[in-house]
């Protein structure tokens, strides 16, 4: 496989990146990384203590998901119209919930409905943990609750959770994933008894990262939670958010989903929330057992013996019999029996796969990714017969599929990088980027030591294919402490470097960075730079002044035919990832943009017929 950014940032989702549509809420929602690990209910805070005075809600609830992939489609939800207690203790900053009762419920998942959905439901009860600020840190429950109540409980305590105001544009985790938040506070009322409304706003490019989505993948959503609030805790809620995630290539899912919720004050009050005491689990203890019962759904009888059957009868043509299928229940497979990661690992080395069914092989250890499956991996491309065949270079970038590597594998590359030469050495270079930015996705800190290797690595280097493999590894890595060195090479006078250089800036996204690209696109002498210029500012979200500074650039006679279609296709990009649709607020320069473009006289017809049509879309 030859060198790409795209390579190096993708991983394949139809062999594993989302778990069944029946985790509903849980399809998208990522576990705060600061909630605590579970067990039992922490000292002094004795399950069977009476709450304070609670407040009963009427509950209605409607979530609807779909999953479109590889043709297929698998869909679930759930409307629920119930009875709901809540009591606030604001000294321990827990709140306790209970579905008094069930009045309506319709569950699906797959197209199937949830067995005793009703009885499962009413009485559940859940205890929210929320920091000083209002946000939802974990939600416990006992450890009997069904996985699907405890999921459908914590998508409840997210869409509820009362983010202070005073805690305004910050990071949370709502039910559909990680957004960055605002909220606004309205007084209603005066007094000791006096009412506040409360509003929290996020737009599509507010989603942090949507969880199992790969790089390329591209989240459109949106959603409001307006409530109030007294002295006692809640008064009423209203919450809605929709999501959408779309990947750039057909064989990785399509994903929507919407998510209404409104609480409303019920006659009558609950003199008190308290329950025999019991041991309570996080939800993510649920979730695990949860796991292994979706993961067992998911193989659907697939065995160790058979996956590499399959492997050496249809593996050396690249792909199985449904493919997308076969993905799909086998990396589930070694998801379920981390154990069978070596076996696949020794079955690459001693003969048994070889070719496209080893590569096969590396690639479904890649996607599942656990310790073990990072080990054989490793085990594998360290062995004497692989690393002498001819596609070598191309199983080192099989790890970017790795979703959360070990600093084993980093430190593994690292030794690949500086022993090897020719296409090797920049395959493992290009691959230790990707992993670095993996890396950092769990640990904004990490991959240090391996960027200062690459960055050291630049500075040594003379051979051109070598300084723009090091080049796209920077970027791969989104290495910010690297960016003035990368913009050193943007002034190269080997113009495939410079263009090397600004297609890695554009993924760094630091100031400077921003400035080249903009002075590259505007001035530089080679058309193929200017191009990658443009190309790097649409993926990074080109900002007003930028356009603007285009636009004028177009009307100054700075640009050639060949610019043309790349800044088109910027200006489409920008109204895609801003959402723009008729006459929004704040598109005065893309309007700009687009007018200087059709204004253009090399402008070619089709394009301009589309470029006048988006024009037209927004400006009604």
């Amino acid at each position: 496989m030859p060198l790409s950014e795209g390579r190096g940032g993708r991983r394949a989702l139809a062999a594993g990146a989302f778990v069944t549509i029946g985790a509903l809420a849980g399809l998208f929602a990522l576990t705060s990384e600061d909630a605590p690990a579970g067990g039992d209910a922490p000292a002094g805070d004795d399950a069977s203590r009476a709450a304070p005075l609670a407040r009963r809600y009427a509950l209605r609830l409607d979530e609807r998901s779909s999953v479109s992939l590889s043709g297929a489609e698998l869909g679930g939800g759930i409307a629920l119209r119930a009875t709901l207690a809540l009591a606030e203790d604001t000294s321990t900053r827990r709140t306790r919930l209970l579905v008094e009762q069930v009045e309506e419920l319709s569950w699906t998942v797959e197209g199937q409905e949830v067995e005793e959905g009703e009885a499962s439901l009413a009485g559940a009860r859940a205890e929210i943990v929320r920091d000083g600020a209002g946000v939802v840190r974990d939600v416990e429950v006992p450890e009997e609750t069904r996985p699907e109540v405890a999921r459908l409980l914590r998508m409840l305590a997210l869409s509820l959770q009362a983010i202070e105001p005073e805690a305004s544009d910050q990071v949370i985790e709502v039910p559909l994933g990680r957004v960055r938040a605002r909220s606004e506070a309205s007084p209603l009322g005066s007094g000791p008894r006096a009412t506040r409304r409360v509003e929290v706003r996020w737009r599509a490019t507010d989603y942090e990262r949507i969880a199992g989505a790969s790089a390329d993948a591209r989240a459109d959503g949106e959603g409001t939670h307006v409530y109030e609030r007294d002295a006692r805790g809640l008064v009423r809620a209203r919450y809605r958010e929709r999501l959408a995630v779309v990947a750039a290539e057909s064989t990785h899912p399509a994903i929507a989903t919407t998510l209404e919720v409104d609480v409303e004050p019920h006659e009558g009050v609950v003199a008190s929330l308290s329950w025999a005491a019991t041991r309570w689990v996080a939800a993510a203890q649920v979730a695990s057992a949860a796991g292994r019962r979706a993961l067992e759904t998911r193989v659907a009888g697939l065995t160790f013996a058979q996956l590499l059957q399959d492997l050496e009868r249809y593996g050396p043509g690249g792909v199985m019999p449904q493919h997308s299928r076969w993905l799909w229940r086998a990396t589930g497979l070694l998801a379920l029996e981390p154990e069978r990661a070596g076996e696949l690992g020794q079955a690459c080395t001693d003969g048994t796969l070889e070719g496209a069914a080893r590569s096969l092989a590396l690639d479904l250890l890649a996607n599942v990714g656990h310790a073990e499956a990072q080990a054989a991996l490793r085990a594998v491309l360290a062995d004497g017969g692989v690393a002498g065949g001819e596609d070598y270079p191309s199983l080192l970038q099989r790890a970017v599929l790795v979703e959360d590597p070990e600093a084993a594998t980093l430190a593994f590359y690292e030794q690949r990088m500086d022993t090897l030469d020719g296409a090797a050495h920049r395959s493992a270079a290009v691959a230790l980027g990707g992993l670095v930015r993996r890396a950092r996705d769990h640990d904004p800190e990490g991959g240090g030591p391996s960027v200062a290797r690459l960055s050291r690595n630049l500075e040594q280097a003379r051979d051109p294919l070598d300084r723009r493999a090091l080049l796209m590894a920077l970027g791969n890595a989104q290495a910010r402490e690297a960016e003035r060195q990368v913009l050193r090479s943007a002034g190269s006078d080997d113009s495939e470097e410079r263009a090397a250089a600004l297609r890695a800036l554009g993924r760094i996204g630091g100031e400077l960075g921003r400035r080249e690209l903009l002075s590259r696109a505007l001035s530089d002498e080679s058309p193929a730079v200017r191009r990658e210029a443009m190309s790097a500012l649409g993926r990074s979200g080109a900002r007003d002044a930028e356009l603007v500074a285009l636009a004028a650039g177009l009307r100054e006679g700075r640009f050639g035919a060949h610019d043309l279609p790349p800044l088109a296709e910027l200006a489409r990009r920008v109204a895609a990832d801003r959402g723009f649709d008729r006459a929004p607020e704040g598109s005065d320069a893309l309007v700009g943009l687009l007018e200087a473009l059709l204004a253009s006289p090399a402008m070619p017809r089709e394009l301009g017929h589309q470029l006048a049509a988006l024009r037209f879309r927004l400006m009604g």
